[in-house]
């Protein structure tokens, strides 16, 4: 006997529900395995390690790119200049025969840019500019490099502590996941100590380029900066959820009107869609009405609770059965 539609939808949903009670019954296993609460303790533990890291050196990065760039609009400020007086001195220079001017001014104007170039060249020498500014470059690639190995770190221990990994029947044998972790794990302590050591050098480095009160006042700055961006961010997140409430009433109202449930279809689309709908209600609407009738005529003359009395039963003449159909036109009319 071929299986219907519904009956077919009652073994998946039977199927389906047996597979979320075993699973259920495997994930609760699991919360009870040693093996992996031990895994997860572990875990939590390097995870807290790399966050302390991570947020430390964020905020060092910030600092240097702060710096970065005073010291970066201090160099260009530099070059700009004695770039446009050296074309001001070369234009006096070249359109004296338009000027006019007498030759001892313009070669005053040419000597006092001259002297302003060679005295700001020697002031951003004497600082050292280009040289500290390519030091903080580097150091901040090299605290960009060492959160971008605790991050990988990170990715490696979220892929052993998800349950589904874990998951088995109770009397199965070691998860392969058991196996993966303690690879992992030695690794994981193993290369703590030169982690430890790349750390060191680099707050060496930090330390060396940048004095302690710029620092903090750096610091302030730099959070102060963060704080301005988040505000900004949930502002414009505020703006994304007032669009996405908004589009939301505009579906319901759609959907109230049209009763469409897919808005990105075209025209043509819709108009066949509806078609299709109509002509399915008509179909749906006759056979319940065919059904109702042949259910109601059933009922009525197979029903067994009726109770006659038995002086009324000579009476009684067999009524022929119901219908509910309508009677079929005629030709003639009274």
């Amino acid at each position: 006997m071929a299986s219907t539609p519904i009956n077919h939808t009652q073994d998946l949903n039977k199927v389906k529900s047996q597979v979320d009670l075993l699973s259920s019954e495997m994930i609760d296993y699991v919360h009870t395995n040693p093996l992996y609460v031990q895994c997860l303790l572990h875990i939590k533990a390097y995870r807290d390690y790399h966050k302390e890291e991570r947020e430390e050196f964020k905020e060092r990065i910030e600092v240097l790119d702060e710096r970065y760039n005073r010291y970066n609009k201090w160099i260009n400020r530099i070059q700009l200049s004695i770039i446009f007086f050296s074309a001001v001195s070369a234009f006096i220079q070249a359109g004296n025969s338009v000027f006019h001017l007498p030759e001892k001014t313009i070669q005053f104007i040419a000597l006092c840019i001259s002297s302003y170039s060679a005295l700001t060249l020697s002031v951003s020498k004497y600082y050292k500019l280009d040289d500290q500014k390519e030091n903080m470059n580097n150091v901040r690639q090299q605290c960009a490099e060492f959160m971008a190995e605790l991050a990988a770190r990170e990715d490696r221990l979220n892929t052993l502590c998800t349950e589904e990994i874990w998951a088995g029947p109770p009397n199965a044998p070691v998860p392969p996941a058991l196996d993966a972790w303690e690879n992992e794990r030695d690794e994981m302590y193993n290369s703590l100590k030169p982690l430890i050591q790349k750390k060191q050098n680099l707050v060496n480095n930090f330390d060396f380029i940048m004095d302690s009160q710029e620092s903090k006042n750096l610091i302030m700055i730099a959070r102060d900066k963060r704080l301005e961006y988040k505000k900004r961010k949930m502002a414009l997140d505020d703006l994304f959820l007032d669009y996405a409430e908004k589009k939301q009433i505009q579906l319901h109202r759609k959907h109230k009107i049209f009763g469409r449930e897919n808005e990105k279809l075209s025209e043509m689309e819709m108009g066949e869609i509806d078609k299709k709908k109509c002509e399915e209600n008509k179909s749906i609407n006759f056979l319940n009405k065919k059904n109702n009738i042949e259910s109601y005529n059933q009922s009525f003359h197979l029903r067994k609770d009726l109770t006659i009395p038995e002086e009324t039963k000579d009476d009684i003449k067999l009524v022929p059965p119901l219908s509910l159909e309508l009677p079929s036109s005629t030709d003639g009319d009274e």
